[in-house]
């Protein structure tokens, strides 16, 4: 257990919780770096795979790609892996690593100051609490910020509104047989839209510009499979969805 008080200099101080905070802990200890801590402010790791809960959330990446180099998804391999299988996988590898047993829950840090003549960073938490590290790495995320556009008498609607990532522990039995509007067709609309649509009594989508969408080429069961038993597979498959990504990506 690393010694937290206010008195001791860690090493380091990781923001954030989330995959890429999860990483930095674990390339820390590779190089024998274990006297961290690893500041959240919410109650539980995973960052916006925690937050967005909301129909239909699932990562848009292929998992192959979307997983640490080090550490593959294969016992949840599915092309798409959806939102809670995403945060099964991070809490599966935070706890293989021992990074959970860094991780302070309830840390929202509110302030930074840097002591140029000791090199320590000062920070200071919500309820007062305060860290001192010779590093610190900032790994906040922003998908979990709801961005709310400020539309002229939406105080006066009369029902439910909310942001997706604010979705909580709403259901699809939630939206049977009711009218409702969706404001947005990013990556959250589209996901949220499909099961949506088989359950209101009206849907409406509210669009500013028309998305370019095509299906996901998923792979079969069996296929999945192959790749999840055979780690060469699985390797081999990683690295041909990178090059081809990034070939693409060039091309364009």
């Amino acid at each position: 257990m690393v010694e937290d008080d206010a008195t001791t200099i860690l090493d380091a101080i990781i923001i954030g919780s989330g995959l890429g905070g999860i990483c930095q802990a674990i390339k820390l200890k590779e190089r024998n770096i274990h006297h961290f801590l690893i500041l959240e402010k919410e109650n539980d790791l995973g960052g916006t795979w925690r937050d967005n809960t909301y129909l239909g959330a699932e990562c848009d990446v292929p998992i192959a790609l979307y997983s640490y180099s080090f550490a593959s998804a294969d016992r949840h391999y599915e092309t798409f892996l959806g939102q809670k299988a995403v945060l099964d996988y991070i809490r599966e590898v935070s706890d293989k690593y021992r990074v959970t047993e860094h991780i302070r829950y309830g840390a929202n840090v509110e302030g930074l100051s840097f002591d140029e003549d000791s090199c320590i960073w000062n920070v200071r938490v919500s309820g007062g609490g305060k860290y001192r590290a010779r590093f610190v790495i900032s790994a906040v995320g922003q998908l979990h910020h709801p961005k709310i556009p400020d539309f002229p008498g939406a105080n006066q609607f009369q029902g439910e509104a909310f942001h997706t990532a604010r979705f909580g522990s709403r259901n699809i039995d939630h939206f049977v047989g009711k009218r409702v509007a969706v404001i947005g067709n990013g990556a959250s609309g589209i996901q949220i839209i499909p099961p949506l649509q088989k359950v209101c009594k009206e849907l409406h989508v509210y669009q500013r510009t028309p998305s370019y969408i095509f299906p996901k080429v998923r792979l079969s069961r069996a296929e999945e499979k192959i790749i999840a038993d055979f780690p060469i597979v699985r390797r081999a498959a990683r690295e041909f969805l990178r090059m081809f990504a990034e070939g693409a990506l060039y091309a364009a």
